[in-house]
């Protein structure tokens, strides 16, 4: 695979979903592994055409000692040679209340890119998702039972706290970034954590994707990329009516959000979980941890019940009694 084969669809990827505006800054998560590798390259390349910002992040989580020094030294040899401005940071791990070790992780990962991010100046924050990566959390969001959003998969631009968080290689298969740093001769750096089956993922991605293309279907992952990408524009509009529909029916105030019941009740149903989720979004950015039969319970609770007191996923309370669903953070 040349240069141009790979950079050129990201370049249109990128101008077909507005991932990246001309004199936006641009921060991009930098782990040294292939895929983080591939985006910071091919950004670099695309740079003149893109006309705008690019500095790199790398982030020690301090779960993987023994790889760190080596891949510290790649990040900043790859930076260098881009000539782009480079990061290094480290994150302690401190978990909230039963919450997991990779959800902790990942909670503290986006807290620090977001914080560097506003000190940076960067309105913009590149992720290394790929198709692979979004085939996968289809399939995982499947075996767990998932609603119309989770059919959504990973969506190319989300903003969160001011920052736009994009995925320029949602397009771009994993055989794609190996033939690209092939052709480049870049040796990436390998998590071997990636190689063991303690995590859902790598189950999904080294034993259930391979078997489901080898006995169904060879395109599998591909097809689940393609269905996250064509039910996308039906969640937006969904989630627009759903604002819509809030800003009639709740308020906000001293960091609670209250939703009137008699007026919850008139919506279609397709609402219902749209305003649940922008009410709960609105005092917590991330709702990761819900699932659909937490969104059918709110939903059903609001509806019917005369009384309910209840904790939450992220520390959110719910309290319904009389006319008012009243949702805060404890």
């Amino acid at each position: 695979m040349n240069t141009q084969s790979f950079t050129q669809p990201i370049f249109q990827f990128i101008r077909r979903n507005a991932l990246i505006n001309p004199r936006d800054r641009v921060l991009v998560a930098f782990s040294g592994g292939p895929d983080s590798t591939a985006l910071l390259v091919a950004l670099a390349l695309l740079q003149p055409r893109l006309k705008c910002h690019l500095e790199a992040v790398y982030l020690d989580h301090g779960l993987r000692p023994a790889a760190v020094k080596k891949e510290k030294l790649f990040v900043s040899k790859i930076a260098r040679q881009l000539e782009l401005p480079v990061h290094l940071r480290v994150i302690t791990i401190r978990r909230k209340k039963e919450e997991s070790l990779e959800t902790a992780a990942r909670r503290l990962r986006y807290e620090a890119l977001i914080r560097l991010a506003k000190q940076r100046r960067c309105k913009v924050l590149a992720m290394a998702h790929t198709a692979d990566d979004q085939a996968e959390t289809v399939l995982i969001r499947l075996l767990r039972g998932a609603g119309t959003a989770g059919l959504g998969g990973i969506v190319p631009l989300r903003e969160q706290s001011g920052i736009r968080f994009i995925r320029p290689l949602l397009s771009s298969t994993r055989a794609e970034v190996e033939s690209f740093l092939k052709a480049s001769k870049i040796s990436a750096c390998r998590d071997l954590s990636n190689l063991s089956d303690q995590f859902l993922r790598n189950k999904i991605r080294r034993r259930l994707l391979p078997m489901l293309e080898k006995e169904y279907n060879p395109q599998l992952r591909r097809k689940l990329a393609e269905l996250a990408e064509t039910v996308q524009p039906d969640i937006e509009f969904l989630r627009q009516e759903s604002q819509r529909h809030f800003k009639k029916i709740a308020r906000v105030q001293k960091g609670q959000v209250v939703i009137r019941r008699g007026a919850f009740r008139k919506l279609h149903p397709s609402l219902r979980h749209g305003v649940l989720r922008i009410a709960l979004e609105t005092l917590q950015d991330d709702t990761q941890g819900f699932r659909k039969q937490h969104w059918d319970f709110l939903a059903q609770a609001v509806m019917e019940s005369k009384l309910v007191r209840v904790d939450l996923p992220h520390s959110i309370h719910a309290e319904i009694r009389g006319d008012s669903a009243r949702f805060l953070v404890r």
